[in-house]
């Protein structure tokens, strides 16, 4: 991403979010973007965003919701390393506002639930190679997965114990953005 950006873009500094070199309170606003999950301390992370900036954002996901979104309840189930919205709310500080994102059903982005209401789009590579989720997961056990998906889309049996969803607009798969601001 960094290579792709414009000559004239302001300066980049690559580090890991646990340790940022840059002067404490320089920036004003520290954000991460459904990339806390990957960290390999997020409490530490957390402290570097608070000890550059009084405004913070956190794009995450609740972990509970985001475990019942079909595609993961019917055929991945994994064990996420999310922590809590309250948790990473108390570590932010400051005034807190969580703000509920839900997934539009024509959803373009390569977020995992992106296509809940489009389930055969999880049957494309590309698809797949978009979201983080599914391109680093065990691709055995992905593809073991895709097969018993295609033969309960063919089946019907998709439809049947999701048909609730073909008529929503908007799906609530956990997202939530978190700000925090301090005087």
């Amino acid at each position: 991403m960094v290579s792709q950006r414009p000559k004239s873009a302001a300066t980049v500094v690559m580090a890991a979010a646990e340790n940022v070199p840059i002067v404490s309170g320089w920036a004003d606003l520290t954000m991460t973007l459904l990339s806390l999950h990957h960290w390999s301390d997020w409490r530490t992370g957390i402290s570097e965003m608070r000890r550059l900036a009084s405004r913070r954002l956190v794009l995450t996901y609740d972990p509970e919701l985001h475990a019942s979104f079909w595609l993961l309840r019917d055929y991945l189930p994994e064990r996420t390393r999310a922590p809590k919205v309250e948790h990473i709310a108390e570590e932010l500080g400051g005034d807190i506002e969580v703000i509920v994102l839900e997934v539009p059903w024509d959803c373009v982005d390569g977020v995992l639930p992106a296509h809940w209401r489009r389930p055969a789009a999880y049957l494309d590579p590309q698809v797949r190679a978009c979201c983080s989720g599914l391109a680093q997961a065990n691709q055995r056990v992905v593809d073991r997965a895709l097969r018993q998906l295609a033969r309960d889309l063919d089946s019907g049996m998709w439809e049947q114990r999701n048909r609730e969803l073909l008529a929503m607009n908007s799906f609530d798969a956990g997202f939530r953005l978190v700000v925090s601001s301090e005087a």
